[in-house]
């Protein structure tokens, strides 16, 4: 939408600019191209401010522009949860909404078609959910009454969640690529929310391990870190006690969500 809206504000400028060219230089010839100029020029600047969107949709998101990081949403229909997602990524696919119900609120979020059919010629009655939305309502399940700060590392990428007592105040993915990079957005983070670093608690899931370079850098800026746990809601065969308990957490308490 902003590159397309750049577009024709540069094209609306160069065209006003050949216009005023050609009435300065006053050949006849381009006075034809400088009113065909002029007239682009117009109709450039109609759609750049012409916004063809869902006013009630876009009405909700405003109400609450004071609190962006908090930000929860009523989708009352399909349209509308894809024009609320297309105002912050490209649409890739089938639009989902996910509903968060500890929290009273949705993630919204879009797969490609082919994943969605592959999934469904395999397991035609299985129940699609984010990582995410499941993280979200699993954390906010361990999370009772205090502030909390939980991370989840797969594939270079570390999903940040925050809670503030019970109430989700942030949740955003980053990718990484080395231990100072995974520092910098958990303490930016930090810094724009106002938490601090002695006194926030910190649970790391995914693939870390206590005495790698990426813990062990954590653990000299915040003070108050560890691992993880799997859920206590189940018993697990033995063979699961070689695995680490703070991996896979999604995995494990997907069955929790659905």
């Amino acid at each position: 939408m902003l590159l397309k809206q750049l577009h024709l504000i540069v094209s609306a400028l160069t065209c006003s600019i050949s216009a005023i060219c050609a009435y300065l230089f006053q050949i006849p010839i381009f006075k034809m191209v400088a009113l065909l100029a002029l007239l682009w020029s117009i109709y450039a600047c109609y759609k750049i401010f012409r916004f063809d969107y869902n006013k009630e949709a876009v009405s909700k998101v405003l109400e609450k522009k004071g609190d962006l990081k908090s930000l929860k949403v009523e989708t009352a229909s399909q349209s509308e949860a894809e024009t609320l997602l297309s105002f912050n990524t490209k649409l890739n696919g089938k639009v989902i909404v996910d509903n968060i119900l500890s929290q009273e609120a949705h993630l919204i979020y879009s797969v490609p078609k082919n994943i969605i059919d592959i999934v469904s010629n395999f397991f035609p009655n299985a129940k699609q959910k984010a990582q995410e939305s499941i993280l979200i309502q699993q954390y906010s399940q361990l999370n009772i009454d205090t502030d909390k700060v939980y991370i989840y590392l797969n594939e270079q990428k570390a999903g940040i969640t925050i809670f503030k007592g019970n109430k989700l105040i942030f949740n955003n993915t980053f990718e990484y690529l080395t231990k100072e990079d995974l520092l910098y957005f958990v303490l930016f983070n930090f810094e724009q929310l106002k938490l601090s670093p002695e006194d926030i608690e910190v649970i790391l899931f995914g693939t870390i391990e206590k005495e790698d370079e990426f813990f062990n850098l954590l653990y000299e800026y915040i003070r108050n870190i560890k691992l993880g746990e799997r859920p206590h809601k189940f018993t697990f065969p033995n063979a699961f006690n070689t695995l680490d308990q703070h991996k896979y957490f999604g995995l494990f308490t997907q069955v929790l969500c659905v």
